[in-house]
């Protein structure tokens, strides 16, 4: 089995934890600083780490097992202590509490409740958890032509969904197909021996102005955005 990991990912990791961090307490505290708000793409940048770290190691026996094994444990004592202790969940409901278990919260209207409402981004990478055995079994070629069409196809979703209002199909996983499309691509690059041993700073360079316009352009506060945004 192919070792999947590389220590110099770990710093990256940390870092993105950091900024969610930040963000949560930006949002929670009212401190609407328009880059503070944005520092939510780093949960791109946790998709993206997934998809080039399993993708990289090709099909892998057990790879269901292991992935609940991993997750199930914590989520559920997650779940479990929040349910038992917030008191605004005093009287949620049998349909909420069996999303909330079974990580399908952002399907079920009103699925999202107090204290977990963050779990949103775990069942998006549940989804991706799902098919990408599915797409791991594909020929390269075949590999290539679905990135190719489910890309644009996420590029468009936002419009395609946009007067939905039952649930907030927004945050369904079509809308961060992009974000895990980086690490599949990354994945790809790595298989065929495409590598960069140039300078890092470059790319610093051009993340901070990109980071600074994502802040002014994007939507203020939890507001959901426009498509466009």
């Amino acid at each position: 089995m192919a070792n999947t990991l590389l220590p110099e990912l770990e710093g990256l990791r940390a870092v993105a934890a950091l900024g969610i961090v930040v963000t949560h307490v930006a949002f929670q505290t009212a401190t609407y600083h328009p880059v503070l708000e944005r520092f939510d793409y780093f949960v791109a940048v946790f998709y993206a780490l997934s998809a080039f770290l399993l993708a990289r190691g090709g099909q892998r026996p057990g790879y269901y097992r292991r992935r609940l094994a991993r997750l199930a444990p914590a989520y559920l004592a997650c779940v479990a202590v929040v349910m038992a202790t917030l008191p605004e969940l005093t009287h949620i409901s049998l349909r909420q509490v069996v999303a909330q278990v079974f990580m399908v919260q952002i399907y079920v209207p009103d699925g999202l409740v107090a204290g977990l409402t963050q779990m949103w981004s775990l069942c998006v990478e549940v989804a991706f958890y799902l098919v990408l055995p599915l797409y791991l079994r594909l020929s390269a070629p075949l590999r290539t032509l679905t990135l190719a069409l489910a890309i644009p196809l996420s590029l468009a979703w936002p419009w395609a969904i946009a007067g939905v209002t039952v649930v907030n199909m927004q945050i369904w996983p079509p809308s961060y197909v992009l974000w895990f499309a980086v690490g599949l691509i990354l994945a790809e690059l790595e298989r065929i021996g495409v590598s960069y041993r140039g300078p890092r700073l470059p790319f610093a360079l051009v993340a901070l102005p990109v980071a600074w316009f994502a802040g002014v352009v994007g939507p203020a506060g939890l507001e959901h955005p426009s498509p466009a945004e």
